[in-house]
């Protein structure tokens, strides 16, 4: 089974592009390319040999997770990678989303549904500002799954 490609996979691999961009200086191009050298001959080419072949994005996903161990045994108090940032910042930013969801629901859920005595109150409109959005959210999110299911092979523009 092919490994699934994530977008954290992507971001490191253009952040490790981007540090293998050296420019000019060749002897930074030769130290890289040796360390590439020997990421082929320890654990590529071993890989090979054993399976009988490699395809190009098995050896470019091996040659991503060697540079992912290589930087995270450089240091042991060395940051996370780009792409496990990214990672927990998107948790944290959806965890916030959530808590902001549930508190302005249940705000206005609590201003609309608030009741003095005094006159009557019209349920339909409340109904339909309370559960009606939640019931448009979810035909839209519907839609959106059903058009990804239909172009999932081809774009559809």
């Amino acid at each position: 089974m092919k490994p699934t490609w994530r977008y954290t996979d992507l971001i490191d691999l253009e952040y490790f592009f981007q540090t293998d961009d050296l420019g000019e200086d060749e002897t930074a191009r030769r130290a890289a390319a040796l360390r590439d050298r020997d990421i082929y001959l320890r654990d590529i080419r071993p890989r090979i040999e054993a399976s009988g072949t490699l395809s190009r994005r098995q050896m470019i996903r091996a040659w991503l997770e060697r540079r992912r161990a290589a930087l995270r045994s450089e240091d042991d108090g060395a940051p996370a990678t780009p792409g496990e940032t990214f990672a927990e910042i998107y948790r944290l930013l959806v965890l916030a989303a959530v808590v902001f969801g549930i508190a302005s629901g249940g705000g206005l859920a609590f201003s609309l549904l608030r009741y003095a005595g005094a006159r009557p109150v019209n349920v339909s409109v409340y109904l339909s500002l309370l559960v009606g959005t939640q019931v448009l959210i979810i035909a839209v999110l519907a839609a959106g799954c059903l058009v990804r299911g239909l172009w999932r092979g081809r774009p559809p523009f």
